[in-house]
Order: C-alpha cells, then structure tokens, then sequence
C-alpha cells in the first residue's frame, strides 16, 4: 500500500460509534501466516490515517470518544514480528473528530505476535486532587498572611 512518496500507508477506515458508547475499529485485521519482519523500515514510514465516522458510517463527529484509553489489534502473526520501531510508524488523526475533543494520545505498539493501535486518555482530575490542590493553595495563602 505504498503513497506517492513511497511511503507504507495502511488506512483505516472508520472508528466509530455503535451507537451503544463502544468505539469500534473498521479495518480488516491483516493476518500474516508466518512471520513479519519490519527492519526495513524508517522512522515515520508507515503511517496510519484515521477518520472518524458516524454511526451511520460516513465521516464525522465520534461522540464520547477520548473518555477512556482503548486498543485495538491492527495486524497479527502466526509465529511473531521481528524489527518492530514504534518511530518508524505514525499516526495520522488530522480526519478523526470527536466531541469532547480527544485529547490523548495515539500510538502503535508490538505486543506479542500482534501490532496494536492505542489510544491513552489525559485522565481528567478526580474530586479528591481538585480538594487537595484548594487545600494546598489555601495553606499557602494563609501561610503567606501569617509570614507578612
């Protein structure tokens, strides 16, 4: 699946709602009977575009994506993957939306015989670490009046 600049490019196809608050991942699971090896690879060479789409599966808006980290397995092996750089793989979210926004982070990562797609959620802050910030900046404000 080589690009224009002969660049590795594997597109998938759709992550999605399906309308039930799961996110799913439309692609064919490339299966590999045998081993795969990637040392040829450079960084950034295969590149992963994502698009977002609706539940009515076309490209758009992915609600209540980005609340919790996901994974999805993109390729597998029958007897392992040798070469394996995650700097040689990028990913492309420039046609992935959602609301909220996503803000995490996406990457690629070998784990066993697969190579799996990941999304980590920036964890929003518990009511637990809001009362301890207050409560720290409380101490040192009222710390400062007592030094003054």
């Amino acid at each position: 699946m080589p690009d224009g600049d002969g660049n590795t490019a594997l597109r998938v196809n759709g992550l999605n709602n399906d309308g039930r608050g799961l996110h799913e991942l439309e692609l064919e699971l490339i299966a590999i009977t045998g081993a795969l090896d990637l040392s040829g690879a450079g960084t950034d060479d295969i590149v992963l575009d994502i698009t977002s789409l609706t539940a009515g599966d076309v490209p758009g808006d992915v609600p209540n994506f980005g609340e919790s980290d996901e994974q999805w397995i993109i390729l597998t092996t029958t007897t392992g993957v040798t070469g394996f750089d995650a700097a040689d793989w990028s990913v492309l979210v420039s046609n992935f939306d959602s609301t909220p926004a996503a803000g995490g982070t996406w990457s690629v990562s070998q784990i066993g015989d697969d190579v799996v797609l990941s999304y980590t959620a920036i964890p929003e802050p518990t009511v637990a670490t809001l009362l301890l910030a207050g409560a720290s900046l409380g101490f040192l404000t009222l710390r400062r009046k007592r030094q003054s």
